[in-house]
């Protein structure tokens, strides 16, 4: 009986190291994760489009009703702006280039004060597909940004990689 009880008790404690294991990838995984946001938030806040190359996967949806597919910015073929739109990185980065210069020292007073105020910027871990919008997968870490006192909210979706990189992958943000 005793060594049926150690091996139970060996089994079971073998089974909560696999779980803590588990959970602490995880929670590895999700400071990653929230280290690159806060990189690429920062990139984004100082308008510096070449580090925000390094942010972006080859590939973004940008989610209709951005104000990157408005047809001034060059980047929607379609010239709907309410439709989804892939673009390629360096597509992507030509349209913020013209956006961060039209707006000016504007961009890095707004991005400032939002980077500084407590509870400006939320994290949070996908728990199903397509939420808060279409494009997102379960895993994927999304960066919701309030800008001001308005209801106006910028969503910004990364993704892991298979070598565990995490890029922007989807964003919606009508600046």
């Amino acid at each position: 009986m005793d060594s049926y009880r150690r091996i139970l008790g060996a089994g079971v404690l073998g089974l909560l190291s696999v779980f803590t294991l588990a959970a602490s990838a995880q929670e590895e995984q999700e400071t990653k994760a929230k280290k690159r946001a806060a990189l690429f938030l920062g990139a984004l806040g100082k308008g510096d489009t070449k580090a925000l190359r390094d942010c972006y996967a080859p590939k973004v949806l940008v989610k209709g009703g951005s104000e990157l597919l408005r047809e001034k910015w060059g980047l929607n073929p379609d010239g709907d702006p309410q439709k989804d739109l892939e673009l390629d990185r360096d597509k992507l980065l030509e349209g913020y280039m013209k956006l961060i210069a039209k707006a000016g020292d504007r961009w890095s007073t707004v991005w400032s004060r939002i980077l500084k105020e407590e509870g400006r910027i939320t994290f949070s871990n996908a728990k199903e597909a397509n939420a808060p919008f279409g494009g997102v997968k379960k895993g994927d870490l999304v960066v919701t940004v309030v800008p001001g006192d308005s209801d106006d909210r910028f969503v910004y979706v990364l993704r892991a990689d298979a070598k565990g990189q995490w890029w922007v992958v989807v964003e919606g943000a009508d600046y």
